[in-house]
């Protein structure tokens, strides 16, 4: 799926709010709704039955936040998640991140902002308001990072470390590649990294990953 159409499900609990997001999505070429909700068990009720690319998800609606984006990675693993919120409290935007979501922005931010955020993210590639990356920053630093990884996670590094590509990554793990590139996407984040190379050296640099010896006797 390209920058062309992004099926899209919006998550917020205030109706006016959501009403205007809607208003905007459906005016933008290649953007489409798939799924409203006002609530995290709603939302996950609507992406059992439809498909979406991308989650546009307000942080605080009720049954929301990091325990939700954790949800979302089971129920919609190839959905990328933008939170759109007002708060800047670090620890809440911190946590959503580390859950999962990919990108993040708030609700000041402008209609041209929200679309290059959506692009991005649906590229694979993370997208910080700007205030927002500095309030993460530090507690980013203090993460200590093997318990911030999900099993799931770790696996992907490992294989990453060893050299595979990412249809590779899949075949091993028995995956889809859009699962293999959201996990990659997420393991950026979390490694605070820009590429993949970034992310193997780290890895191995700070024991996050132990490299079995015989791996490149098996490629």
């Amino acid at each position: 799926m390209n920058d062309e159409h992004i099926r899209i499900a919006l998550a917020d609990d205030h109706p006016v709010v959501r009403r205007g997001l809607r208003a905007f999505l459906d005016s933008q070429p290649g953007f489409e709704v798939v799924a409203e909700c006002g609530d995290g068990t709603a939302l996950l009720a609507a992406l059992r039955e439809a498909e979406a690319d991308l989650v546009l998800l307000d942080l605080l609606m009720p049954d929301g936040g990091a325990p939700l984006v954790q949800r979302l990675g089971e129920i919609a693993p190839d959905a990328r998640v933008l939170v759109l919120t007002s708060s800047e409290d670090p620890r809440l935007l911190f946590d959503v991140l580390q859950a999962g979501a990919l990108s993040a922005l708030l609700k000041d931010s402008t209609p041209e902002q929200l679309r290059e955020a959506i692009q991005a993210t649906q590229r694979g590639e993370r997208f910080l308001h700007p205030r927002i990356a500095a309030l993460v920053a530090g507690l980013r630093a203090q993460a200590p990072l093997r318990a911030a990884l999900s099993a799931r996670e770790r696996d992907v590094l490992r294989l990453i470390a060893e050299g595979l590509g990412n249809a590779d990554i899949a075949g091993r793990l028995g995956i889809g590649i859009k699962t293999v590139k959201t996990h990659v996407s997420h393991l950026l984040l979390k490694l605070d990294v820009d590429d993949r190379t970034q992310a193997a050296v780290r890895a191995l640099r700070e024991g996050l990953v132990l490299i079995d010896p015989r791996s490149s006797q098996r490629r």
